[in-house]
């Protein structure tokens, strides 16, 4: 009779020391999911097109070919005519609050068009610049989000972004979506150089 007691006590404390490993466990795991999840919202890059500039003898202007990689749509191409110095890829984004990061939020975009820039600013205030809609009709989510933005607990800030490079023919561009904005990045092969010529 005087064990029961004794055994009582002890079973006690084992329990509380599995039920406390659990939860030590599930802290852990809750920890190194959410590092995990921040480190990829950060880092992670998604490839939402391919731009290559081509010089055509007989066409008027040089072309952009650009192929886009939307998320819920084959994937498109256009020829695009281009007659300035550099191109410009514009959109909009949404920038999550970063604790929604922890839990895995998706970054949130849409491609809005793609235009030329030229770096003289008197050129670009009187010379013809082209411009092409990337996007086939417009986003009322948009006008939702920019408009009551501030009233939306888990958004951070929304905004229009572009990025631009200089427009040389024969290159390839990769143009990604990062957690702040879009980046252009060149993959063009490098050219073939033979081991005896020089520069």
């Amino acid at each position: 009779m005087e064990g029961k007691p004794k055994n009582n006590f002890l079973n006690k404390i084992i329990g509380g020391i599995i039920i406390f490993c659990i939860i030590l466990i599930l802290i852990t795991v809750f920890i190194a999911r959410a590092y995990l999840n921040t480190y990829r919202l950060f880092t992670q890059r998604h490839l939402v097109a391919v731009v290559e500039c081509q010089k055509t003898p007989k066409a008027r202007h040089p072309v952009l070919c650009v192929e886009l990689y939307p998320e819920t749509e084959a994937a498109r191409k256009k020829t695009l005519f281009f007659n300035a110095d550099e191109w410009v890829i514009e959109g909009h984004m949404v920038l999550w609050k970063p604790v929604f990061g922890i839990f895995g939020a998706q970054r949130y975009y849409r491609l809005e068009r793609i235009s030329g820039r030229y770096r003289d600013i008197e050129k670009e205030k009187k010379e013809e610049r082209l411009v092409y809609s990337l996007s086939e009709q417009p986003d009322r989510f948009w006008f939702f989000i920019y408009r009551y933005q501030r009233f939306i607990p888990f958004v951070e800030a929304a905004y229009g972004n572009s990025a631009f490079v200089p427009f040389e023919p024969g290159k390839k561009f990769h143009v990604y979506v990062t957690y702040y904005g879009f980046m252009i990045k060149e993959v063009s092969e490098p050219k073939k150089r033979n081991w005896w010529s020089v520069g």
